[in-house]
């Protein structure tokens, strides 16, 4: 299978987290947080003023912090299906956020992304990672305090 982003992706990871000549060699451990509704500057550690976010601050402050990046698209669904498949979320049909399963069915969506696209999860664990998935969601959201 071929996968750009998927390889760009581990590339990256070598890039951050090089292996030295006499450590023990075992894979970096790796911390993917995906905040698809959170604007570039909406964290204490990109300059927020009033939203405090110590955590995240210092998980920032003592691993990588990207300043440039890309995203596939502007909403949820299609954002997580492009970052888990390393590929265009309309590859697998997904166009905005999939929502009510009428709604889908009316747009041409799927309820959920396809089991056989390609996945960076399952990639992982082929190689020997963990892999887990936490979801805060929106009911978190809202005890955030400003």
């Amino acid at each position: 299978m071929n996968f750009p982003l998927l390889l760009t992706a581990f590339i990256s990871l070598f890039l951050i987290f090089p292996v030295r000549a006499n450590a023990v060699e075992q894979p970096p451990n790796i911390i993917f947080i995906l905040a698809d509704d959170l604007g570039y500057g909406d964290l204490g550690c990109y300059g927020h003023p009033r939203i405090k976010t110590p955590y995240l601050d210092r998980l920032a402050a003592e691993g990588t912090r990207f300043m440039q990046f890309y995203v596939s698209h502007s909403v949820c669904s299609p954002s997580r299906a492009s970052a888990i498949t390393g590929q265009a979320p309309s590859r697998w049909h997904i166009y905005g956020p999939l929502v009510w399963l009428e709604d889908n069915a009316r747009r041409g969506m799927p309820d959920w992304l396809d089991p056989k696209a390609p996945s960076l999860p399952r990639a992982l664990q082929q190689a020997g990672y963990r892999t887990e998935r936490r979801r805060a969601g929106r009911r978190a959201a809202r005890n955030l305090s400003v």
